[in-house]
């Protein structure tokens, strides 16, 4: 019983994780791109350096957490709105490219 439970658990985690792999469809480009350069471009693509490799596009309601490793994005991941500072208010628009198993982490998004 207590290896079922455990085997469920870890296989729920484990799709969960790459349920929320996907980066936004905008950004995802920049994964294996040096860090100074493709900050630049982050900038350029509308994002706002909020704080520790977290980055928020006002303009389509996205907040992403960047991973750096050896000088290069190695993930961006797709974080809640509040991992930026906002609010998850009914006004909160959905990024276009938001999975349905996302939901959950963009308070105010619905399908």
């Amino acid at each position: 019983m207590r290896a079922g439970l455990t085997f469920a658990a870890v296989t729920f985690a484990a799709l969960t994780t790459l349920a929320f792999a996907n980066p936004p469809k905008d950004v995802a480009d920049l994964i294996g791109a040096p860090a100074a350069g493709a900050e630049t471009e982050m900038v350029n693509r509308g994002y706002e350096n909020m704080k520790n490799n977290t980055w928020w596009n006002p303009e389509m309601g996205v907040c992403v957490h960047v991973d750096v490793l050896d000088g290069n994005f190695t993930s961006v991941t797709m974080i809640a709105r509040t991992g930026c500072g906002q609010s998850g208010g009914a006004a909160a628009t959905c990024p276009p490219d938001l999975p349905e198993a996302n939901l959950a982490k963009q308070p105010g998004c619905s399908l």
